[in-house]
């Protein structure tokens, strides 16, 4: 039994000795010390050689008990040895090692990178004390219901440690809206794809239609999961949706939904103009946006609003919007389009200097919320096209377009900037 015992722990180390596992549980009781590996692993070879020996000894020592004496001589210095080291703390085969690494037998001593193990050792013992003493997350209470908000729940905060986010995260429990930026995102790409894909004809560029087409059914199945997650949310935790949905920050993102029917419309009228589908799209979109935009403007508007919770994922309302209109406009034709282009191009007009004001006066935004910046590259980009699509502007810009133009591309440079 020692011998195989001794063999697994040079083989595999002390885990996967029983009696090795056994002295752990007791040194965890004992004050934390850290050893050189080689030296403890080549003791733990010698005493393999030792049960070994005693081992071959004990069966094949021949007639009368002339092998069973040596085999309990062998045994006896072992125990001696290994009695040494736990009551003196004086381990044999590390002091045999030592002497070896000294005469040049042994290669190099590892106690250089025994010292470095011991720090990183320390840095996590410390790190391990800090989170036991961390204690729960914190509440904070923004504003609640009875302080005369008109909520239907409390908005409560909890400041946690990045730590404790890894920790709490649940799948089902912690989706929220802002999870439909990924579709968006992906259905916006793909939008990109297939109008170079269509203008590959008369440019020096082509962009194969696998491009787009794989772009636009992941941004599909994407959509698909979020709403399912955000479904058994619904079921499972209640509660917590419904807090979601009244969240000054996350509720915007909910425009994300209605901006990727709009966006699959797009692209499917680029390939099946004439089918029942693309207005089937639209509708759904159009009467999702119709009623993101009368509850979402309505609780701008009675609701007190923060400055720290003012970013530009508000922006979403008014880019669904402009893209509702451009999708509009082969649907139902131009003066339907132009009903949803005033409503974003209006609302954006009014939310810029606000965000501008929150960036500017107001600190960094918070890790999270930066990306919802590229919404100053969206809208007045989506407002051009939604412009020329309207106007039916085969040709050179004009003013308008022209303005909008540039003014993206003013972002486009600042937040460059800003990466640099």
């Amino acid at each position: 039994f020692l011998c195989a015992d001794f063999f697994l722990r040079v083989i595999y180390g002390s885990q996967a000795s029983l009696l090795g596992t056994m002295g752990a549980w007791f040194a965890h009781y004992l004050p934390n010390r850290v050893y050189p590996g080689p030296p403890k692993q080549f003791a733990q070879m010698c005493g393999f050689l030792f049960t070994g020996g005693a081992t071959i000894a004990f069966w094949t020592g021949g007639a009368g008990e002339a092998g069973q004496i040596a085999a309990c001589v062998i045994m006896a210095v072992l125990a001696a040895l290994s009695g040494l080291e736990a009551i003196v703390g004086f381990c044999m085969g590390c002091f045999c090692f030592n002497v070896g690494v000294k005469l040049g037998l042994l290669g190099v001593d590892p106690s250089a990178k025994c010292d470095l193990i011991a720090e990183e050792f320390d840095a996590t013992w410390t790190w391990i004390q800090q989170r036991l003493n961390e204690g729960p997350a914190t509440p904070v209470i923004k504003y609640a219901p009875e302080n005369g908000q008109d909520r239907h729940l409390p908005l409560i905060y909890k400041i946690k440690t990045d730590d404790q986010r890894k920790e709490d995260f649940h799948l089902i429990k912690n989706v929220n809206f802002s999870y439909f930026m990924i579709p968006v995102s992906l259905v916006g790409l793909a939008a990109c794809f297939r109008v170079a894909f269509v203008g590959s004809n008369d440019t020096d560029f082509g962009i194969p239609d696998s491009t787009w087409a794989g772009l636009t059914i992941f941004a599909i199945i994407v959509l698909g999961l979020i709403l399912l997650l955000l479904l058994l949310k619904l079921a499972i935790y209640p509660r917590k949706f419904w807090k979601d949905w009244d969240h000054p920050h996350y509720s915007n993102a909910v425009a994300g939904f209605s901006l990727c029917v709009a966006m699959f419309g797009v692209i499917c009228n680029t390939v099946w103009s004439r089918s029942n589908f693309v207005p089937a799209l639209f509708w759904i979109s159009c009467s999702t946006q119709t009623f993101l935009t009368v509850v979402m403007v309505g609780r701008w508007i009675q609701r007190l609003l923060y400055r720290s919770f003012l970013t530009p994922l508000y922006f979403m309302t008014p880019v669904s919007a402009l893209v509702v209109a451009i999708l509009a406009r082969d649907v139902t034709g131009a003066e339907f389009g132009y009903l949803w282009f005033a409503t974003g191009i209006i609302f954006w007009i009014v939310l810029l200097p606000m965000t501008l004001q929150r960036l500017i006066v107001g600190g960094p935004m918070p890790d999270d919320q930066r990306s919802s910046l590229f919404f100053y590259i969206a809208c007045p980009s989506v407002a051009c096209v939604a412009w020329l699509t309207l106007t039916d502007n085969a040709g050179p810009m004009d003013p308008v377009a022209l303005t909008l133009f540039y003014f993206g591309l003013l972002n486009i440079f600042i937040l460059g900037g800003l990466v640099i």
